[in-house]
């Protein structure tokens, strides 16, 4: 006579050439699919609000940074950076301001 234990070990006999992995896969497939499948669909839906709080920081990073640093320049500094720009910019259109 057979037991409800006996049938529980039949279940989960492995057969020759079989991992215990595999036989654990399919019987826990129905329970693990699904969760796989949602955590999928969750990370889809997050996606785009996490990356645009994510880039939305460094961005802010980076703003804040670069008005430190125009802040601490000196007038002189400002003047001459401007006076390249003027020369690059005639090297470009051969006229500078006038053309624009």
């Amino acid at each position: 006579m057979t037991t409800a234990g006996d049938a529980a070990d039949k279940k989960t006999q492995i057969k020759a050439g079989e991992s215990r992995f595999r036989v654990i896969m399919k019987k826990h497939l129905l329970t693990w699919l699904p969760l796989v499948i949602l955590a999928a669909g969750l990370a889809l839906l997050l996606y785009p609000t996490l990356s645009d709080w994510w880039n939305t920081k460094h961005e802010s990073q980076a703003v804040a940074g670069y008005i430190r640093y125009v802040a601490n320049r000196s007038r002189a500094e400002n003047e001459r950076t401007l006076d390249q720009a003027r020369a690059y910019n005639k090297t470009l259109t051969g006229r500078g301001e006038e053309g624009i």
